[in-house]
């Protein structure tokens, strides 16, 4: 089935979050005013300009202005505050008095800053009204055309690379942007009435196969280590249902796609769960959102499958058979099943999941993220850990390691995912070499993350697998 609901949604909410959107419509002699005015009252009381004192003092009530606005204004135009419609007008007026009791601008700025104040409640009116922009010309006489926020591949208008996908930017969470990362302000003559029909295919693609340049879509520059729309098509995500809560569901760990019908990962991960309480989603890319050009799909899991000597740090793995198969997609396919001696290029593995970027960090992030990192040899791996762990330490013959780069490495939230590394004289094809298992935090620099090692379990994996009758074609390279 389709995905049926998005999970993990992590909402920040900053004061500033409401004037974001106004910044770019105004001038850089505005911002700077705005700067100003800012800098000058937000600094100790007794700072001063002209001989004139600015009062620096403030309350809860100015944040308060600033959610009510946001939290009214969320919805449709027909809210009510306390019986009475939300006016707009209103919050417009308290916030600025507020704000002139907390700067005291002085002189002209006091101008500016109602300028400022109005131009910015403009732009939020409009978004809450109907979230429509007007495209302002140079020539005041000329004809305005509205624009509105359409995902990016239903307006005319879009560009796509030269490898044929569209470009797109994640935004900070911390700025408000007018239309969303994935979509564009598209005239109304511009827009595609109907979503292009997902591209038709007859059979599942070959295995280990990278979309490098994403499928339809790519991020620029990927600063923050996102992956590709599509990048990774054997990437799944393995939901929980809630026992209690109909409807809800959470990520609890990362798979790979080795089947249609089966999913790879580590038995740590599934051991205690029942089958029917599993979902395995394929396809996942951002997971707060449902408007990607192609949807992911969810199956129920009938059967896990964990190894017979399964002890959390031996024998590390699990399998699991689903209720179905996913219907083949161009961001949809297996990863490739290595050999029991298999010689992989070491230099250049790579780790997707949507677990933590850092152990310290109080986040998650919403689109998948990849991590390019070594293996490491046993040796010096076993050496590394018993520095922390103690000379006792032993590295496990089911185990192997990788990374040990300051904030390189998988971390809480990725296990069950897979480590990859690239199949030689094969461009962009790769094999799983390891599955997360565990570690000693997350991100230290000369300590590994310790990864299930697949090719050992090859001869495993292919029993369980010809006992429900799965070709070997689709995990074969």
């Amino acid at each position: 089935m389709l995905c049926s609901g998005k999970f993990g949604l992590r909402l920040l909410f900053l004061v500033w979050c409401a004037t974001a959107s106004s910044a770019e419509q105004s001038n850089d002699d505005d911002v700077d005013i705005f700067e100003d005015i800012v800098s000058s009252g937000s600094n100790d009381s007794n700072n001063t300009e002209n001989g004139q004192k600015l009062n620096a003092q403030s309350n809860d009530d100015d944040v308060d202005i600033f959610e009510d606005i946001v939290s009214s204004g969320s919805n449709d135009s027909n809210n009510t505050e306390n019986g009475q419609k939300f006016d707009i007008s209103v919050k417009r007026d308290e916030l600025q008095k507020k704000l002139y009791n907390l700067l005291t601008p002085i002189g002209s700025k006091t101008e500016d800053l109602k300028a400022i104040l109005d131009k910015t409640f403009e732009n939020i009116s409009n978004r809450i009204e109907n979230k429509t922009v007007e495209i302002i010309q140079s020539d005041p006489d000329a004809n305005q055309e509205s624009c509105e926020c359409v995902e990016i591949w239903m307006c005319k208008n879009s560009t796509r690379n030269q490898y044929g996908t569209y470009i797109i930017q994640p935004r900070s969470l911390y700025v408000k942007e007018v239309c969303k990362y994935n979509q564009i302000c598209c005239y109304k003559s511009d827009m595609i009435e109907k979503s292009p029909e997902p591209e038709l295919l007859d059979r599942m693609q070959d295995c280990g196969i990278r979309n490098v340049n994403g499928v339809e879509l790519a991020i620029a520059g990927d600063k923050h280590l996102e992956a590709n729309f599509g990048e990774f098509p054997w990437m799944i995500g393995i939901l929980e249902k809630d026992n209690l809560i109909e409807n809800l569901i959470r990520n609890i760990g990362g798979g790979s796609l080795l089947a249609p019908n089966v999913v790879l990962t580590a038995a740590h991960k599934v051991a205690d769960k029942l089958p029917n309480t599993l979902i395995a989603r394929a396809g996942e890319w951002d997971e707060t959102t449902t408007d990607e050009i192609y949807i992911c799909q969810d199956l129920d899991v009938e059967q896990i499958i964990t190894h017979y000597q399964f002890q959390y740090k031996v024998n590390n793995i699990a399998l699991l058979v689903l209720k179905g198969s996913f219907k083949p997609s161009p961001h949809i396919s297996p990863i490739c099943l290595p050999r029991s001696n298999q010689n992989f290029d070491h230099s250049g593995c790579i780790v997707t999941g949507w677990g933590k970027r850092r152990e310290n960090s109080t986040d998650y992030p919403h689109i998948l993220k990849k991590i390019t990192m070594p293996l490491v040899h046993r040796n010096e791996c076993t050496d590394k850990i018993k520095i922390i762990l103690g000379p006792r330490f032993y590295l496990e013959q089911t185990s192997i390691c990788a990374g040990g780069e300051k904030d390189v490495d998988a971390c809480f939230g990725d296990g069950g995912a897979p480590l990859i590394c690239p199949i030689r004289n094969s461009p962009n094809r790769y094999y799983q070499a390891g599955i997360v298992a565990w570690g000693i935090g997350c991100g230290k620099e000369n300590v590994p993350g310790v990864y299930t090692d697949v090719p050992r379990f090859n001869s495993w994996i292919n029993s369980e697998l010809k006992k429900l009758n799965v070709d070997s074609k689709y995990y074969t390279a």
